[in-house]
């Protein structure tokens, strides 16, 4: 349980104003007119992008690709 709430603390802060706003955002589903599931990873390297180019407001959410059938790739990221 520590280790969950130390991981969601980096993206919890005091808010006196609009200024002090950012957002995580975790997946990018869709775009006019197209659903991107199919795509395995692209939103997050799309959302990267869009980061990269922004002004501060947006924070990069840190992801890892899990394979849930191999119990191996389930244990390592829960590490």
């Amino acid at each position: 349980m520590n280790l969950y709430l130390d991981s969601y603390r980096r993206y919890c802060w005091r808010v006196r104003s609009v200024r002090d706003l950012s957002l995580a955002p975790l997946h990018l589903l869709a775009t006019e007119g197209q659903l991107h599931i199919q795509r395995e990873l692209w939103h997050m390297e799309k959302l990267a992008e869009v980061y990269k180019a922004g002004d501060g407001r947006l924070l990069a959410t840190h992801y890892k690709q899990v394979d849930v059938i191999d119990t191996a790739s389930v244990e390592e990221a829960t590490r």
